[in-house]
């Protein structure tokens, strides 16, 4: 199966994780000719489908897709991504999360054909991947941030006059996370810290970028991270 089911809190969430690109150094790694390779990966391009029978199920809630797309280093998604976007929140998705391009693009929040209230982050930026030493934009490859989505439940009317309850994005707020260098007992290393937890003016830069990607008003603090812990 290309899917996994947690449970948390009453509500029981379908993952789907997906890519539109197949990098050379995947297929070695697969161990596999291109066209074995292929096989052993799930497409985005497949998942429309899919999500359309997760989402119908009864025993389901939401569910949420983890893509793998864009192009690196670019700050706004290709016109090809938003609409493979759209396609899959349509089918039935509550919410798609984007990565790859290692830097922060812009998020949506996306009505469906079907009035659920939905959203995308195209990308979230490069949590773990250290390239901020290298780039000459390096604000942009040091920031990234934590999506915090809620969900609700809404009853609805189908196509078929049928009440049919969906879960749909109620709210979205972000905690932006910077990587900085730190002393180790003389070594200096990378670490990933809430901005707010940086020295003032260690991550300055990087934050106002967070802003204008994604909205300040939507941010919020460091002591929300302990509600991703204890969900």
């Amino acid at each position: 199966e290309w899917y996994q089911i947690t449970e948390k809190k009453g509500w029981r969430i379908a993952w789907l994780g997906c890519t539109t690109i197949l990098c050379a150094s995947c297929r070695h790694s697969l161990r596999a000719p291109e066209e074995e390779a292929q096989r052993q990966v799930l497409f985005c391009t497949h998942v429309p489908n899919m999500v359309a029978e997760l989402s119908a199920r009864p025993d389901i809630d939401a569910v949420i897709v983890g893509a793998h797309w864009g192009a690196q280093f670019k700050d706004d998604p290709k016109e090809g991504v938003i609409t493979l976007a759209k396609k899959i929140l349509d089918s039935g998705a509550a919410a798609v999360i984007g990565n790859h391009p290692h830097v922060m693009q812009p998020a949506m929040h996306y009505k469906t054909k079907d009035g659920r209230n939905t959203y995308v982050t195209f990308s979230l930026g490069s949590l773990t991947s250290g390239l901020g030493s290298w780039s000459p934009n390096q604000h942009k490859l040091r920031v990234s941030a934590v999506a915090l989505v809620q969900l609700t439940r809404k009853a609805r009317i189908d196509e078929n006059g049928n009440q049919k309850t969906w879960a749909e994005v109620a709210k979205v707020e972000y905690v932006p996370i910077c990587e900085i260098w730190v002393d180790n007992n003389g070594t200096k290393v990378r670490e990933m810290r809430a901005t707010e937890d940086v020295p003032k003016n260690g991550c300055q830069k990087e934050e106002s970028w967070a802003y204008h990607l994604l909205g300040s008003e939507d941010f919020r603090r460091i002591k929300d991270l302990e509600r991703i812990q204890d969900f």
